[in-house]
């Protein structure tokens, strides 16, 4: 498996909803928010050179590809779950819900050096993971 789900807790009452993520296996240092997607956009297309995450949908969901230059996945964001993902993970999410909010940790601080959009990069470091 590329990526891992993580149950995520759901509590409703009159007061409103309250969502937690109580397994995170690392310290986040970096939280960002992604919501506003238009219609059919996509977010992401390219992979982390260093880094963990854990994405969650706040509200709504969308849909996260994942691939390792070898093998794809594709997970469904609406429910009450968590992704786990590795560094050298291509991601790509898109079909986003409207009014989705999809939260995103990072165990590392951003870098723009870290981040990668050649897919063929990518296949490389997976073909010399496999020798």
């Amino acid at each position: 498996m590329i990526g891992k789900i993580i149950k995520t807790e759901e509590n409703r009452d009159a007061r409103g909803i309250l969502k937690a993520v109580d397994s995170i296996p690392f310290a986040a240092k970096r939280v960002f928010f992604i919501s506003d997607v238009p219609e059919d956009a996509v977010r992401g297309n390219h992979f982390s050179k260093t880094s963990r995450f854990l994405y969650f949908a706040v509200q709504g969901g969308c849909k996260v590809e994942l691939d390792d230059g070898m093998h794809k996945e594709t997970y469904d964001l609406s429910g009450n779950e968590a992704l786990l993902f590795d560094k050298n993970t291509w991601m790509k999410a898109y079909d986003f819900q409207k009014d989705t909010i999809l939260c995103v940790m990072a165990d590392q601080a951003y870098q723009s050096s870290d981040y990668a959009a050649d897919y063929r990069e990518l296949q490389k470091i997976a073909r010399e993971k496999d020798v």
